[in-house]
Protein backbone atom coordinates (compact mmCIF):
# COMPACT_ATOMS: atom_id res chain seq x y z
CA UNK A 1 0.00 0.00 0.00
CA UNK A 2 2.75 2.66 0.46
CA UNK A 3 4.01 2.81 -2.87
CA UNK A 4 0.41 3.65 -4.20
CA UNK A 5 1.03 6.89 -2.56
CA UNK A 6 3.79 7.91 -4.76
CA UNK A 7 1.69 7.66 -7.99
CA UNK A 8 -0.20 11.17 -7.00
CA UNK A 9 3.00 12.53 -6.23
CA UNK A 10 4.49 11.71 -9.27
CA UNK A 11 1.46 13.09 -10.86
CA UNK A 12 2.09 16.62 -9.73
CA UNK A 13 5.66 16.24 -10.21
CA UNK A 14 4.14 15.85 -13.68
CA UNK A 15 2.09 18.26 -13.71
CA UNK A 16 4.54 20.91 -12.41
CA UNK A 17 6.95 19.66 -15.21
CA UNK A 18 4.72 20.58 -17.97
CA UNK A 19 3.88 24.02 -16.00
CA UNK A 20 7.40 24.66 -16.59
CA UNK A 21 7.48 23.79 -19.74
CA UNK A 22 4.94 25.67 -21.16
CA UNK A 23 6.15 28.71 -19.13
CA UNK A 24 9.66 28.56 -21.18
CA UNK A 25 7.14 28.36 -24.74
CA UNK A 26 5.11 31.38 -23.12
CA UNK A 27 8.59 33.30 -22.64
CA UNK A 28 9.72 32.64 -25.78
CA UNK A 29 6.56 33.18 -27.32
CA UNK A 30 6.82 36.87 -25.82
CA UNK A 31 10.31 37.44 -26.26
CA UNK A 32 10.01 36.95 -30.24
CA UNK A 33 6.76 38.66 -30.38
CA UNK A 34 8.57 41.40 -28.47
CA UNK A 35 6.46 41.41 -25.83
CA UNK A 36 9.10 41.38 -23.53
CA UNK A 37 13.07 41.86 -23.31
CA UNK A 38 14.80 38.75 -22.98
CA UNK A 39 17.18 41.09 -20.22
CA UNK A 40 13.73 40.90 -17.81
CA UNK A 41 14.38 36.76 -18.13
CA UNK A 42 17.78 37.48 -17.35
CA UNK A 43 17.69 39.70 -14.48
CA UNK A 44 14.11 40.67 -13.93
CA UNK A 45 15.19 44.05 -13.54
CA UNK A 46 13.05 45.54 -16.46
CA UNK A 47 9.58 45.58 -17.64
CA UNK A 48 7.73 41.92 -17.18
CA UNK A 49 5.88 40.64 -20.11
CA UNK A 50 3.04 42.04 -22.09
CA UNK A 51 1.65 38.87 -22.29
CA UNK A 52 -0.51 38.37 -19.84
CA UNK A 53 -0.36 34.34 -20.23
CA UNK A 54 3.09 34.70 -19.37
CA UNK A 55 2.59 36.20 -16.22
CA UNK A 56 -0.45 33.31 -15.28
CA UNK A 57 2.10 30.55 -16.07
CA UNK A 58 4.93 32.16 -13.86
CA UNK A 59 2.65 32.91 -11.29
CA UNK A 60 1.11 29.18 -11.38
CA UNK A 61 4.54 27.57 -11.38
CA UNK A 62 5.44 29.70 -8.35
CA UNK A 63 2.09 28.53 -6.37
CA UNK A 64 2.91 24.74 -7.62
CA UNK A 65 6.18 25.40 -5.65
CA UNK A 66 4.23 26.64 -2.25
CA UNK A 67 1.26 25.07 -0.64
CA UNK A 68 2.28 21.59 -2.85
CA UNK A 69 5.50 21.27 -0.77
CA UNK A 70 3.73 20.44 2.45
CA UNK A 71 1.73 17.46 0.55
CA UNK A 72 4.96 15.93 -1.06
CA UNK A 73 6.36 16.32 2.90
CA UNK A 74 3.26 14.46 3.96
CA UNK A 75 2.97 11.64 1.21
CA UNK A 76 6.77 11.07 1.98
CA UNK A 77 6.50 11.34 6.04
CA UNK A 78 3.13 8.77 5.96
CA UNK A 79 5.61 6.28 4.42
CA UNK A 80 8.10 6.52 6.81
CA UNK A 81 5.90 6.20 9.26
CA UNK A 82 3.51 3.52 8.22
CA UNK A 83 0.73 5.82 7.98
CA UNK A 84 -0.34 5.15 4.12
CA UNK A 85 -3.71 4.07 3.84
CA UNK A 86 -6.79 3.88 1.23
CA UNK A 87 -8.20 6.70 2.82
CA UNK A 88 -4.74 9.00 2.67
CA UNK A 89 -4.03 7.57 -0.99
CA UNK A 90 -7.70 9.05 -2.46
CA UNK A 91 -7.21 12.35 -0.72
CA UNK A 92 -3.63 12.67 -2.33
CA UNK A 93 -5.67 11.49 -6.02
CA UNK A 94 -8.25 14.18 -4.52
CA UNK A 95 -5.38 16.93 -4.16
CA UNK A 96 -3.32 16.23 -7.39
CA UNK A 97 -7.35 16.28 -9.60
CA UNK A 98 -7.94 19.84 -7.90
CA UNK A 99 -4.64 21.46 -8.51
CA UNK A 100 -4.78 20.42 -11.92
CA UNK A 101 -8.39 22.03 -12.15
CA UNK A 102 -6.74 24.82 -10.50
CA UNK A 103 -3.35 25.15 -12.76
CA UNK A 104 -6.34 24.99 -16.13
CA UNK A 105 -8.48 27.35 -14.63
CA UNK A 106 -5.31 29.45 -14.17
CA UNK A 107 -4.16 28.76 -17.57
CA UNK A 108 -7.23 29.08 -19.51
CA UNK A 109 -10.27 31.25 -18.65
CA UNK A 110 -8.53 32.82 -15.08
CA UNK A 111 -12.03 33.49 -13.65
CA UNK A 112 -11.18 34.54 -9.96
CA UNK A 113 -13.96 33.03 -8.41
CA UNK A 114 -13.35 29.71 -10.09
CA UNK A 115 -9.25 29.69 -9.48
CA UNK A 116 -10.24 30.82 -5.59
CA UNK A 117 -12.92 28.12 -4.84
CA UNK A 118 -10.32 25.47 -6.53
CA UNK A 119 -7.61 26.55 -4.21
CA UNK A 120 -9.65 26.84 -1.50
CA UNK A 121 -10.64 23.42 -1.94
CA UNK A 122 -7.46 21.76 -2.35
CA UNK A 123 -6.04 23.52 0.98
CA UNK A 124 -9.26 21.73 2.65
CA UNK A 125 -8.29 18.54 1.03
CA UNK A 126 -4.24 19.29 2.43
CA UNK A 127 -5.24 19.85 5.77
CA UNK A 128 -7.13 17.00 5.80
CA UNK A 129 -4.33 15.04 4.29
CA UNK A 130 -2.51 16.60 6.96
CA UNK A 131 -5.26 15.53 9.55
CA UNK A 132 -5.12 11.83 8.76
CA UNK A 133 -2.03 11.29 8.55
CA UNK A 134 -1.03 12.74 12.16
CA UNK A 135 -4.66 10.70 13.53
CA UNK A 136 -2.48 7.66 12.43
CA UNK A 137 0.33 8.42 14.57
CA UNK A 138 -1.50 8.88 17.54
Amino acid sequence: MDKQIFYPVIALALQTAVIVFYLGARRIRAVKRGEASVDYFRTFSSEPPRDTRAIQAERNVKNLFEAPVLFYVACLAAVQAGAVDPWLVGLAWAYVAIRAGHSLIHLTFNRLRHRFRAFALSWVVLIAIWAKFTSSLL
